[in-house]
């Protein structure tokens, strides 16, 4: 069976559910059928707790797929996924997806909302519970993980982004900007295509 060899870490609202589509038409990438199995980030709440059940969402990955991954939006801001990722895949390759933290946060606030995490409506209200919400008050009953409601450092892309590089290699470390991604698509996907060591298979 083959285990993945690449990972989409995030962050969240930034592209990462459009790239992780486009790679799993290219005939030489298999992705996780689920998306965003956050299986090491154990310091959050996961979905996915075993490394059998992990480990059976890649059983029909073939010889033909030489770029093997998935797509967790929450990896880049926990403090251990990427600590665990590199003990069982130290050649691990990393796509870190980014964009402007001030356009980022209120299109996360409305995610929330629609999935019910959120019950706050007005973004700057929500904004203005952040520290309440960390000691654990005026948290929603129906959210999963309350940390995703502390808008700042869910935002922090900077600094999460300097911790991945201070543990992984930066030629392991591929980022991409969601502006590049909206205003040359077909540019960016070739250069994750390139990164992962895949031909260009010639879509647009």
């Amino acid at each position: 069976m083959k285990r993945p060899n690449f990972f989409i870490l995030g962050a969240p609202k930034c592209g990462t559910t459009s790239l992780a589509a486009w790679l799993a038409e290219q005939p030489g990438v298999f992705m996780s059928p689920a998306k965003e199995p956050h299986f090491f980030n154990n310091d959050h709440k996961r979905s996915i707790t075993s490394l059998r059940a992990y480990e059976a969402l890649f059983r029909d990955a073939g010889d033909a797929h030489t770029a093997v991954g998935e797509a967790s939006v929450w990896y880049l801001y926990s403090r251990e996924a990427v600590r665990n990722i590199e003990k069982y895949a130290s050649d691990a390759k990393y796509i870190v997806m980014l964009r402007n933290p001030i356009e980022m946060a209120p299109s996360l606030h409305e995610e929330l909302i629609f999935t019910g995490d959120e019950n706050v409506d007005d973004f700057a209200a929500a904004w203005d519970l952040q520290e309440a919400r960390q000691a654990g008050c005026s948290v929603p009953k129906l959210c999963w993980e309350p940390r995703r409601l502390i808008y700042g450092e869910v935002c922090r892309l900077g600094a999460q982004l300097d911790r991945l590089l201070a543990g992984v290699p930066s030629d392991r470390v591929l980022v991409v900007l969601l502006d590049d991604l909206q205003s040359n698509a077909h540019g960016q996907y070739r250069r994750v295509l390139s990164f992962l060591h895949l031909p260009d298979d010639g879509r647009q």
